[in-house]
Formats: C-alpha cells, structure tokens, sequence
C-alpha cells in the first residue's frame, strides 16, 4: 500500500491547485448535507462511522478566502480550527486526533497534508472505516477517483452498517462511470437507511445520466419530500424538469 501512497499522493499535490473539494457533473449528496437542511423534529436511522464520519460535509466550505500567497504555515497559525486540532494532536496521538486534523486540512483546501494524516491515522488503525472513507472523498474531489476506489471498498468493508460508506463509494463508481455497480450502492444506503435523502438524490443523479429524466423527477422528489431543504435535490429536480420540459417541446436536445 505505501507505493500506492507515495504515486498517488504526487498526482494529487500536481492536481489541487485551488482550495476546496467539489464533486463533478450533476450534484451528489451525503448524510452530513442531508442533516444540514434537514427540520430539527426530523429523525434518521443512519449508522455513523466509527470517528464520527457523519459528520463531515461532502463539500469542503472554506470559511475565510485562502488566497495563493497563504502558506502552510501561516493556516496553521490563523486558522483556529486547525491550530487546535494540531495541538490536541500532539497531546494525543489517537486516529480521531488525526482526522480532526485531516478535516481541518481538508476543509481549508490543503488535501496533501489532509492525505498525510489520515495515511498516520491508518497506522494506528488500519481499520479506521471513517478514515478509508475521508481518503475516498479527497481523491475522488481531486478528480481522482481510481485511487479512491479501494478506499471507498475498505470504507464499506470495515463498516458494513453505514449508509454513508455504501454513498460514498458509489460517488466513486459513479465518477468512474460504473453507474449500474453506483446504483446498486446508493440502493444499499437505502436498504440500511430508508430515510436517506442523500442516496435518493444521487439516484436521480444516475437517473438524470442515463437520460430518464421522468423517474428523476419522482426520485428526486421523494429525495425532498425526507429533507425538503437538500439544495443539491432541488437543483437535480429542476435539471429534470427541464428535461421533460424541452422533450415535450419536441427539442431534438431535450435528453442532454
């Protein structure tokens, strides 16, 4: 695995040249964005993974602008977030340390420290599900995602009760184009967590690929009937409609 690493680590650093993590073509989603738009009263049955996983935002949301001239240094020393993390890390070196830290890296668009911490978080767990899965998410947001997709496998191995880590990894094969062997994951999500938007947004998403942009409209829908604040669905709903919009139209380009 440390080849893989070390290759691999290279083609990101070449690739990130601006902060943040953003997923290509229609919007997907994950448990955390779902949980964000959704009403308080509501309730899930989602299983978190081990570290807390759920609570990581699929998009990465820098919170003050980086500029080019921001160095790693000074993040380190103005952002409190990261500072914090980096100095509860040296109190203590356990994998939930390591990925605080590899979050706040993360989230300020630093993804090759991100990468080193949770490659340190492995070492003392190498069954950190909540780790393979963060990996999964960065190279797939550098778009990158065959190297993501074994750790989005291991992620699903090591915690076979989490929706999220089916999610995630069929946002890797869906990236791939494997959009069958996608479905089926976000199909899984569903089975163990029937309330979760996310995994019914990324199958409208799948709809919307394949050209069906009528059953788009009613997964999506039934995506924002569970979370009616989950922006990604409403954006995947229009795209739909528009569609259907333009075919009615008789529009030799409704199914693009």
């Amino acid at each position: 695995m440390g080849g893989h690493r070390t290759g691999s680590l290279a083609a990101l650093v070449a690739l990130l040249l601006t902060p943040g993590c953003v997923a290509r073509g229609v919007p997907i989603a994950t448990q955390a964005v779902a949980d964000e738009a959704r009403p308080a009263q509501a309730t899930g049955s989602s299983v978190p993974l081990h570290g807390g996983l759920a609570g990581v935002p699929e998009t990465v949301v820098v919170s003050r602008p980086v500029t080019a001239r921001t160095t790693l240094e000074t993040a380190e020393k103005w952002d409190p977030e990261l500072k914090l993390a980096l100095v509860q890390l040296e109190a203590s070196q356990t994998v939930q340390r390591y990925l605080d830290v590899a979050d706040a890296y993360c989230r300020l668009g630093i993804a090759d420290k991100a990468v080193d911490h949770l490659n340190r978080a492995l070492q003392v767990d190498r069954g950190s599900a909540a780790a393979y899965d963060r990996l999964a998410r960065v190279w797939r947001d550098a778009g990158l995602p065959q190297f993501g997709l074994a750790d989005g496998h291991r992620a699903a191995y090591y915690a076979p009760a989490s929706p999220e880590a089916q999610n995630t990894l069929g946002t890797i094969l869906q990236a791939l184009g494997l959009f069958r062997a996608a479905r089926d994951r976000y199909r899984m999500a569903l089975t163990l967590d029937p309330g979760a938007a996310y995994a019914l947004n990324n199958l409208c998403s799948l709809d919307l690929l394949d050209g069906n942009p009528a059953r788009a409209v009613t997964v999506c829908g039934q995506a924002l009937a569970i979370t009616p604040g989950l922006v990604v669905a409403r954006q995947n709903l229009a795209w739909a409609e528009a569609m259907l919009a333009l075919a009615k139209a008789g529009n030799p380009d409704a199914r693009h």
